[in-house]
């Protein structure tokens, strides 16, 4: 009877010993990990768009008219400031248009008169608009048509 237990014994003991081999536990994936890499796609996914339109310029053309308006994206995509580039036809409405100064949020950058050119800057009416809502928006604006970015 001894014997037979010390048998039993060496089979359990090598069984043991064969069990606990080099492998690694198999790991099986939980919900928390599931969300993160989840997660960690869509936060992948939303920094390549991001840096895609990261520095973009938005450019409306006036269709009845050589205005045009810029609006710039910082790096994160979202809207910094907007310049409104107004031709005139000659020189009294230039000058007009010079002497009025800023106006509301515009305000008066840069006067060129070899050109009857007054760029206004505006940082107020697009501060904060992601790159596609100000797509959304312009799309819906009539009188201009949006020129790819650059």
């Amino acid at each position: 009877m001894k014997k037979i237990l010390a048998l039993l014994l060496v089979f359990a003991s090598l069984f043991a010993f064969a069990a606990c081999g080099d492998k690694e536990p198999v790991q099986v994936p939980t919900e928390p990990s599931e969300i993160k890499t989840e997660a960690a796609s869509e936060s992948a996914e939303q920094a390549t768009k991001i840096s895609a339109l990261a520095g973009k310029t938005i450019v409306l053309k006036s269709v009845a008219s050589e205005n045009y308006v810029e609006i710039k994206t910082n790096a994160d995509g979202i809207a910094t400031v907007m310049k409104i580039h107004k031709f005139f036809t000659d020189a009294a409405a230039f000058s007009t248009a010079e002497n009025a100064g800023s106006y509301g949020t515009y305000k008066l950058e840069v006067a060129n008169e070899a050109t009857f050119e007054i760029i206004y800057s505006d940082s107020e009416t697009v501060r904060g608009m992601k790159y596609e809502d100000i797509i959304a928006k312009a799309e819906k604006t009539e009188g201009y048509i949006i020129v790819p970015a650059a």
